[in-house]
C-alpha cells in the first residue's frame, strides 16, 4: 500500500489543487483510504475530494449550487487520469472510487466538516470493478465497502473469535446476540457453534 500512497502523492504533487484547510474549509484532496486483503490480493482504494474553488462551509447551501456539471466533469477527469496513473504500477486494484463532498440540501444543518467519511448525502463514485472487495475470515467471504467496521488483522481476528467462542462455552442451543455487529463477523464466525444468531447495527456501510 506504501507504494500506492507514492503515486498518489506524486499525483497531487504534479496538479495545481490546493490540499483541503479545515480552517478555511476550503480546497480539493481531503484524503486517502486503502483497504488490501492478503488472502485475495484485491486493493480497494477511495480518493474523498471536494469544490477546488468553493468554500464548502459554513455556506453549504451556496457551496452545493456552485457544484456545477462542469466542475463535477472535471473532477470526474482528474479521478480518472489517477487511477491510470496509479494502475500503470499498481496491478491488484480491485476497487477505484471516489467521494465528492456536497451536502444535500436536506442535511445542511449537520453538513461535514472532517476529511473523511462525509457521509450518506455523499455518494461513492466506482470508476473501476465493484465498490468493494473480498476478504476471506473463518472460510467466509465478506464483501468489505470503504467504510465496513471489519478487522484488518484476519489471521489475529481469526484467534480471537475462536477464543472468544471458547470463553462463551457455546453449544447448540445458544442464542447468540452480536451487538453492534458492523459487517458481523464475530456472528457470522461464530454461528456453526451456536442455535441461532442475532444481529444489530445502526450503520449501514
Amino acid at each position: 500500500m506504501k507504494q500506492v500512497v507514492k503515486r498518489v502523492e506524486a499525483f497531487i504533487t504534479s496538479k495545481s489543487y490546493p490540499t483541503y484547510d479545515m480552517c478555511q474549509h476550503l480546497g480539493f484532496w481531503r484524503s486517502l483510504l486503502l483497504r488490501y486483503s492478503e488472502r485475495t490480493n484485491q486493493l480497494l482504494v477511495l480518493v474523498v475530494v471536494g469544490n477546488p474553488y468553493e468554500r464548502s462551509l459554513p455556506n453549504a447551501r451556496e457551496a452545493l449550487s456552485k457544484l456545477t456539471d462542469a466542475v463535477r466533469r472535471e473532477i470526474d477527469d482528474v479521478m480518472k487520469e489517477l487511477l491510470a496513473f496509479v494502475s500503470s504500477e499498481v496491478s491488484c486494484i480491485a476497487s477505484f472510487n471516489y467521494q465528492m463532498f456536497s451536502p444535500s440540501l436536506s442535511s445542511l444543518n449537520c453538513s461535514f466538516t472532517g476529511l473523511s467519511m462525509p457521509g450518506s448525502d455523499c455518494p461513492i463514485v466506482t470508476l473501476q470493478g465493484a465498490p468493494f472487495i473480498e476478504e476471506r475470515l473463518c472460510d467466509l467471504s465478506f464483501r468489505v465497502s470503504p467504510y465496513a467496521f471489519f478487522q484488518v488483522n484476519t489471521p489475529v481476528a481469526e484467534v480471537l473469535y475462536k477464543n472468544i467462542g471458547d470463553w462463551l462455552s457455546l453449544h447448540e442451543n445458544t442464542l447468540l446476540l452480536d451487538v453492534c455487529c458492523g459487517t458481523g463477523t464475530i456472528g457470522l464466525c461464530l454461528a456453526n457453534r451456536v442455535k441461532f444468531v442475532c444481529f444489530g447495527a445502526s450503520c449501514e456501510s
